[in-house]
């Protein structure tokens, strides 16, 4: 939207309300408001609390604007006269907005206070709104004390915080304080509609819902918000257009539906492939893991709200009604439950990880693990692709040593292969985890102290998290209690197998005749 100087003013400034009866989702503040001013019964002091983007700055201002206005009318401000219009503008001398984000210390402070006794220029009220008040320091809320204690006649005090906790109490206890809600998503739907309606811009069906769900109940975030999808379909003028979801997903770096009935549906089937491939696509196509992880909070909690009840939330309350209806086959309330603690918990540590993408999947597999829902994929083998374990043959030797060792390292793997399942449930008593991950592999081979466990090519993850120093250490230690062996284990794909296979009785070759290996490139070099 254009001013009338032609420069662009963004929507959420085109929109802000001039009197009360604009304001979206405050009533509880403006009917209040309202009637202080229709019986001349204003404080001295306010405190406006409340999330960002909820109209904290904009009631102030309409109070400042009714409070002088000489035209006013059962509270609201005429919007008209050179008063109202000077402190629309930001142009009036009498009422000053005090960013306390940069203007935090004890010297501000005691400039305020001067100023404060000197009459206003043209209003009735001086009036200062001094935002993120909370951002003051300990001198200067002292000082701020003593003028709230003691207020010069015909001062107003608006202030506004996010987080009014860190307000000191001997302030509040001298404010009337308020606190603004965020705005529910029918609340920001309804406004962005009456904008998109202005404007002429068409939507698809749940855009809106889309942007009102992302803003977190600020009507400011939301307007910034379809701005921006303005600019980004190529309608930034303001006349006609429309917003598609793609846009919206474009835009945001949002994951598309089937990434999340993907991973919905691999939790509710006990399928971590599934999840593995939703989470490797997102990585490679750039998206954001820690608002993906959001968006799957938010479908969670719809379809827990509609479990629970039955069906009977409202449709605009609880999204897309056909993914809750696709997804209530595969999970029940209870597992809901279960899982959004967790989910919640992986969203806050995604803000801190450094490796996101393993972050990601290590956390939405916990949450088929640890529920016991694991239900490994069993897929045939060939025999020359998946040979059966057997213990290696014995190299011929002149020397007894040797066949020796190659006998006990048989009956080693012998005894490892007889009691694996007891080594899993070993491990599953403590690390559930870690005995899922342990399902797909198999001994193949001990020599040496060293247990080569084998992996197939789709369970790379998998392999990865066993090899996992931690993991290795834990489940070498229940080996040697479950078998009373100490081993090395060594984690590898099926198609390695031969090849270490030859690198041992490269080695046992070189034991047995005392050679060396020796780099006949380097050899060639020196001659």
């Amino acid at each position: 939207m254009a001013s009338p100087s032609g420069t662009h003013v963004v929507l959420y400034r085109a929109w802000r309300p001039a009197s009360f009866s604009e304001v979206v989702g405050q009533r509880h503040v403006t009917i209040t408001l309202v009637n202080a001013l229709r019986s001349n019964r204003l404080s001295h002091a306010y405190l406006f609390c409340g999330p960002r983007g909820t109209g904290k700055t904009s009631v102030a201002k309409i109070l400042a604007k009714a409070a002088n206005c000489p035209d006013q009318e059962n509270g609201e401000p005429c919007n008209k006269c050179p008063l109202c219009v000077g402190i629309a503008s930001g142009q009036s001398l009498d009422v000053l907005e005090i960013d306390a984000a940069s203007n935090r210390g004890i010297d501000e402070i005691r400039d305020l206070r001067e100023k404060v006794r000197y009459s206003s220029a043209a209003c009735r009220y001086k009036v200062y709104i001094i935002d993120e008040v909370h951002m003051l320091t300990p001198e200067a809320f002292n000082a701020l004390l003593k003028t709230l204690e003691e207020p010069p006649p015909n001062v107003l005090f608006i202030l506004a915080t996010t987080d009014p906790h860190k307000v000191p109490t001997t302030i509040v206890s001298r404010c009337q304080r308020f606190n603004f809600h965020r705005l529910s998503v029918e609340e920001i739907v309804d406004r962005l509609g009456e904008v998109c309606s202005h404007l002429g811009i068409a939507t698809e069906d749940g855009v809106l819902e889309a942007i009102a769900r992302h803003a977190d109940g600020g009507l400011r975030d939301a307007l910034g918000l379809l701005d921006q999808c303005l600019l980004f379909s190529g309608e930034g003028d303001g006349a006609g257009g429309s917003i598609k979801h793609d846009d919206l997903r474009q835009l945001l770096g949002l994951a598309d539906e089937d990434a999340l009935l993907g991973v919905l549906k691999g939790w509710g089937e006990g399928d971590p492939l599934v999840v593995l491939k939703v989470v490797d696509r997102l990585h490679r196509e750039g998206k954001d893991l820690r608002q993906f992880t959001r968006d799957l909070i938010g479908i969670c909690r719809d379809l827990l709200l509609m479990l629970v009840s039955s069906g009977s939330q409202d449709a605009e309350t609880l999204g897309d009604q056909k993914w809750l209806v696709a997804l209530s086959k595969v999970l029940t309330a209870e597992r809901l439950v279960e899982m959004l603690p967790a989910l919640s918990r992986l969203e806050g540590d995604l803000r801190w990880a450094t490796q996101p993408r393993l972050s990601l999947e290590v956390g939405l597999l916990g949450l088929i693990f640890e529920t016991g829902r694991y239900r490994p994929q069993q897929r045939q083998r060939t025999e020359d692709e998946c040979p059966v374990p057997q213990a290696p043959a014995p190299l011929a030797a002149s020397s007894g040593d040797e066949s020796s060792e190659s006998s006990e390292s048989s009956a080693g793997f012998g005894s490892i292969m007889q009691q694996w399942r007891q080594i899993i449930e070993r491990v599953k008593k403590q690390r559930r985890p870690l005995s899922a991950l342990l399902e797909p592999a198999r001994p193949v081979r001990l020599e040496n102290g060293k247990l080569l466990l084998a992996f197939g090519r789709d369970w790379g993850f998998h392999k990865e998290m066993v090899a996992d120093m931690t993991n290795r250490t834990f489940l070498e230690k229940a080996i040697g209690e479950v078998t009373g062996q100490r081993v090395a284990v060594i984690c590898i794909f099926e198609n390695e197998i031969q090849a270490h296979r030859e690198e041992d009785l490269v080695e046992a070759a070189l034991r047995e005749f005392e050679g060396v290996l020796v780099d006949l490139d380097d050899k060639v070099q020196e001659g």
